[in-house]
């Protein structure tokens, strides 16, 4: 019985001595930042496992069948690049393809902008908000591509009769003329009574664009940190950017002449949105310096949260225009979002 004893002893230490615990890898998920890129644009890679535990810095990964160095590759010649990971020797369960190319091919979905003139003043006004329902409703799904943005005018003295507590002071791009005036995309004015005429905004957001943004929101230290990127896929000369910072859920009774709002003649607790209260750039934009083929620009801004009256209410506005005025493209977005760009 003893020496059974000892010899059971021996076969368990002797095979503790060769036993490893090897790590369990469930899952291995290969990702990239972009499965599209313009020649010489960077291309970052990701892998991360199933329980989501990021192990890109100890993964290798492959771009047609060769190691890099890195997570990031770039390419200068036209082409579908196949890419691969492995991690302590386990294959990725996926494989990704980049394409790369000149920037000639690439076009982009089409926003609307929509500037209204209005004033809680202004009885003839509510018939705009109304049409803008109405043409958001039209895009049903893709409302998204229509960005409102509601210019208060005229008096900032509360002992006016044209007294807007939101006035914003548009004199620099403002066009001439009464209120309510909207205009399409800066220049083009819509024809009232806009109600009727919907198929002027609701056009535009058809036509397949060679400019695209997309926009970053984030919350840092009660600063926001707004990113806007654009991309071109044509030449374009001489345009500029043009930024809006706009809050809605502002509630002040507004008159009314129309027949909306059950034809009340004051509509109380009137709620405004897309309220224009800051211009982030100079009110003409700023100029781009490069918009060539394939050219990629970014643009920071920082806007303090004790600024904002509610920042779950806080909307920025991005778009481009060219030497004479004209929104080439724009996008919206709120806070604490990232965004692609539209590619079609």
């Amino acid at each position: 019985m003893k020496y059974c004893y000892l010899l059971t002893l021996f076969v368990f230490f002797g095979c503790s001595k060769e036993y490893t615990i090897l790590e369990s890898i469930d899952g291995l998920i290969l990702s990239s930042n972009e499965t599209t890129r313009i020649i010489n644009q960077t291309t970052t890679l990701r892998l991360v496992k199933n329980n989501g535990e990021d192990v890109t810095d100890a993964t290798t990964f492959y771009v047609n069948g060769v190691a890099i160095p890195a997570n990031t590759f770039t390419k200068s010649e036209v082409g579908i690049y196949l890419v691969e990971a492995k991690y302590t020797g386990v294959a990725a369960e996926n494989t990704v393809e980049v394409t790369y190319h000149d920037g000639s091919l690439i076009a982009f979905k089409s926003n609307v902008m929509v500037e209204d003139y209005t004033g809680v003043w202004c009885g003839n006004c509510p018939r705009v908000v109304v049409a803008l329902e109405q043409a958001s409703q039209q895009l049903g799904a893709n409302e998204d591509q229509l960005i409102k943005v509601a210019i208060h005018r005229s008096s900032s003295n509360p002992t006016d009769a044209s007294y807007d507590p939101y006035n914003f002071d548009a004199s620099a791009f403002e066009p001439n003329g009464g209120y309510p005036k909207a205009y399409i995309n800066r220049k083009t004015r819509w024809t009232p009574l806009e109600y009727n005429n919907l198929g002027m905004v609701v056009t535009q957001t058809q036509i397949n664009k060679r400019l695209g943004l997309k926009l970053k929101t984030e919350t840092i230290n009660n600063v926001i940190k707004l990113t806007v990127d654009g991309l071109f896929s044509t030449n374009f000369n001489q345009l500029s950017l043009v930024v809006y910072q706009l809050e809605s859920g502002f509630v002040y009774d507004q008159i009314n002449y129309t027949t909306f709002y059950n034809g009340e003649d004051i509509i109380q607790n009137f709620v405004h949105d897309h309220v224009l209260r800051n211009i982030l750039t100079n009110s003409n934009g700023d100029a781009i310096s490069n918009s060539t083929t394939g050219t990629e620009f970014s643009r920071e801004f920082s806007i303090p949260v004790n600024t904002i009256t509610n920042t779950q209410n806080a909307e920025f506005v991005a778009f481009i225009i060219d030497n004479a005025g004209n929104v080439l493209n724009a996008r919206a977005i709120k806070v604490n979002q990232t965004q692609n760009y539209q590619f079609l």
